[in-house]
């Protein structure tokens, strides 16, 4: 996590099961954090694709 520390804006990868249809799914985070000690985090955005195919970060 030290990555994030400083200011970034960035994305973080997500998979977890679907409890409607069983599936993996696969998504993304969009992610800010503040300078300089990471503070405040926020989230812009998340996506995933319920189908369980690959989704493509932006």
């Amino acid at each position: 996590m030290a990555n994030w520390i400083g200011g970034t804006d960035g994305y973080i990868g997500i998979a977890f099961e679907n409890e409607d249809t069983g599936v993996l799914n696969y998504g993304y985070i969009h992610m800010t954090t503040g300078s300089p000690d990471g503070y405040p985090a926020q989230w812009l955005e998340y996506a995933y694709d319920k189908t369980g195919a690959a989704i493509t970060i932006p």
